[in-house]
């Protein structure tokens, strides 16, 4: 059953895009530089939001959105883990 179910998962398809080639704020979203880094962080969670309209001098300017959210959870014998979600 199990590994019906393993190739079902695999065999379904789905479209996202990955890449937006104009985010150029990428240093300003922890999460984005160094997805490795999650809930390395002071606190217990963290959140932010960026929002850039660039070049609008053309006719259909770029604008940009990025939102992030990460929390830090501690476990019983106090090893770390940490989970985040990042939007463009």
């Amino acid at each position: 059953m199990r590994n019906y179910l393993a190739v079902i998962i695999l065999m379904l398809a789905i479209n996202i895009n990955a890449q937006d080639i104009h985010f150029s704020q990428f240093y300003a979203s922890p999460l984005t530089l160094n997805p490795s880094m999650t809930g390395l962080l002071n606190g217990d969670c963290r959140a932010g939001v960026i929002y850039r309209n660039q070049w609008n001098s053309v006719t259909v300017p770029f604008v940009t959105i990025s939102g992030s959210y990460e929390h830090r959870f501690v476990l019983e014998n106090e090893d770390q883990i940490g989970a985040g979600i990042v939007l463009v």
